[in-house]
């Protein structure tokens, strides 16, 4: 089921209110839906900077103090994965 497809009125109305919600966020195919809502994040993020993904990560680096765990974390992943083997 597409999520755009469910209603407001899907989620509050009857006896089984939100039970049409709950069941499409725990199958099987909406995991994937939600596990690729942060894909991309850093990227957009370096982007809206004006800066390359690497400039940025390293410019979270240099200044932690600036940027919350999460930024720092993906940063730090950023700069490691530019050093796999592809």
């Amino acid at each position: 089921m597409d999520p755009s497809l469910i209603s407001p009125s899907d989620l509050t109305a009857g006896p089984k209110a939100g039970l049409t919600f709950i069941y499409y966020m725990t199958t099987k195919k909406s995991k994937g839906f939600l596990s690729n809502l942060k894909e991309g994040a850093f990227t957009a993020q370096a982007k809206r900077a004006g800066m390359s993904v690497q400039h940025f990560a390293n410019e979270v680096v240099n200044h932690p103090h600036l940027y919350n765990e999460t930024t720092r974390k993906r940063a730090q992943f950023a700069i490691n994965a530019k050093k796999f083997k592809h």
